[in-house]
């Protein structure tokens, strides 16, 4: 499964994943999402995006103005 959330507003929204038809069923999960913004100078901002394998399905994901996630549930 391929999950995708998009913030399309000029402000920072957490978006709810509703992932009730994985629930009781064996599965890994990669999670694609944006970072939070770092102040200071460009050498000092992170990747706009983390990828991180997660055990536990998120059930909301924070997401920078115009920014967005996936998520790779196999």
């Amino acid at each position: 499964w391929y999950v995708a959330g998009i913030n399309g507003t000029d402000e920072p929204k957490t978006l709810t994943v509703p992932l009730d038809f994985v629930k009781g069923k064996k599965h890994t999960a990669t999670l694609f999402a944006d970072t939070p913004t770092a102040s200071g100078s460009p050498a000092d901002t992170p990747a706009p995006w983390a990828i991180s394998t997660v055990s536990k399905l998120p059930a909301a994901v924070p997401c920078k103005p115009r920014g967005g996630f996936v998520l790779v549930i196999k």
